[in-house]
């Protein structure tokens, strides 16, 4: 199986939002210079980068910022990457949360694919009016086990009620097996 990777635009993205930090000298210290050289050299559409870039960034984050603080920041990261043009199918969908979450969330669930590889995939498992549930499959376990990103992620998904302007939450499933996030939204 190839190694999992995280796209390394994404990863041009996430040190842009690290380099506006006041504390920008301390997490890019926590991250060792022959891996942000790679991250701030990964610019084509085409580059990939380790996914333990993704995971060392992301720990450097929340060991500088603090929970409320590191989420705010992947609420926010995820929300730019929205907009870029590798999204922007994103934000047209969003309008239809109410009336299909189902079809909606299926969509942005396929825009992992398009930020990681080999890296497992999402499913909706249930989805109201009002909530759903995402899971995670065939994660590496290199992800699985690692509560930071899987908290990261978590917020990361916020960014979707920022984009439908809808107030929501997301909680993940303390279940044993796949990691779930449970969305609910008014």
């Amino acid at each position: 199986m190839d190694r999992p990777g995280v796209r390394g635009r994404y990863m041009g993205t996430f040190l842009a939002h690290v380099n506006a930090l006041p504390e920008r000298g301390a997490i890019r210290a926590a991250i060792d210079s022959e891996r942000l050289a790679a991250m701030e050299g990964a610019t084509s559409f085409f580059d990939w980068l380790p996914v333990e870039d993704n995971l060392l960034a992301t720990h450097a984050v929340a060991d500088v910022l603090g929970p409320r603080r590191t989420h705010d920041f992947f609420v926010a990261l995820q929300y730019a990457e929205l907009d870029t043009p590798l999204f922007s199918w994103v934000r047209k969908l969003t309008p239809t949360m109410h009336e299909h979450p189902e079809r909606t969330l299926g969509w942005i669930a396929k825009g992992y694919g398009l930020m990681f590889r080999n890296a497992g995939t999402w499913r909706v498992v249930d989805a109201t009016a009002n909530a759903a549930v995402l899971e995670m499959v065939g994660l590496p376990e290199v992800m699985t086990r690692d509560a930071v990103w899987l908290s990261s992620v978590g917020s990361s998904l916020n960014a979707i009620f920022r984009v439908a302007d809808v107030d929501g939450a997301v909680t993940l499933g303390a279940d044993p097996g796949p990691p779930r996030y449970k969305l609910r939204w008014t």
